[in-house]
């Protein structure tokens, strides 16, 4: 049985204390119905899913839905406290600093395409004869 909570921060989370998973749920969530049983679906998928890897090929499996990755987008722009759900870092009273491993490679895979898409760009720019020279080479 699944214990939900709902919470003013973050989109969702599954939480294991004192051996007891907890699914917590952004309270914002329940005035977006269909965004509100997707995320509650992959929670609960964390919720039966052993192993770090395991969850990991989880998240990696629900990103590929373009849809709700857009639908999510527009939440944590209507609802600020969201955005914790998709940093790499976190600070809280109870854990400290925590790292979401998932987040960091996400973090760095767009990172490194906006770095090939300016480089791209510049090349570009290179080719078509105009002077780059007071560009900054990155």
């Amino acid at each position: 049985m699944a214990f939900i909570k709902y919470v003013k921060d973050g989109i969702g989370y599954c939480i294991e204390d004192y051996g007891v998973k907890t699914i917590y749920l952004n309270k914002n969530l329940l005035k977006y119905k269909e965004l509100h049983n997707k995320v509650l679906k992959h929670e609960l998928k964390h919720y039966n899913t052993k192993g770090f890897w395991n969850n990991v090929i989880v998240d990696i499996k629900d990103f590929t839905d373009i849809t709700k990755q857009i639908q999510l987008f527009g939440f944590t722009l209507k609802h600020p406290g969201a955005w914790s759900s998709i940093m790499p870092l976190t600070i809280n009273k109870k854990e400290g600093l925590s790292v979401d491993i998932f987040m960091v490679i996400v973090w760095l895979v767009a990172g490194l395409m906006a770095w090939i898409l300016v480089k791209s760009y510049l090349w570009w720019i290179d080719e078509k004869g105009n002077k780059t020279k007071n560009i900054v080479n990155i």
